[in-house]
């Protein structure tokens, strides 16, 4: 059934729309993490509140530690706050941005996934 002839939706679209100036870039800006996802290439990407999509950078998550990594940053990561830092700024172009990650007790996420034993170190 198609709307009414003069309907005009009340809810716009609700894919945020990434503008690099928008973002808080200062060294202790914090993002909520909201969502996790599988990139394609099966790597965890951590969506903030502001419509980032982060992937971890120098972490490689092998296919057989993929649930298990998963499962540790559901339950340490997603809901909370932290901070990002980037080795390059964001470009807004919707693909996920690399970047080491930190909860706001200072811990670093990659590495403590390392030592874990639930990735690998990238070395590219």
């Amino acid at each position: 059934m198609p709307p009414p002839e003069h309907y005009t939706p009340s809810i716009k679209d609700a894919k945020p729309l990434i503008e690099p100036k928008h973002l808080k870039l200062e060294p202790d800006a914090t993002y909520r993490v909201v969502a996790l996802r599988n990139g394609t290439d099966g790597a965890p990407i951590l969506c903030m509140d502001n419509g980032l999509q982060v992937s971890l950078l120098g972490v490689y998550v092998p296919a057989e530690r993929h649930e298990r990594a998963c499962a540790y940053l559901t339950r340490y990561v997603l809901g909370k706050r932290v901070i990002l830092r980037f080795e390059q700024p964001p470009n807004g172009e919707g693909q996920p941005v690399p970047a080491y990650l930190y909860l706001t007790n200072r811990l670093f996420v990659n590495r403590k996934m390392i030592e874990m034993g639930l990735a690998q170190a990238e070395r590219s």
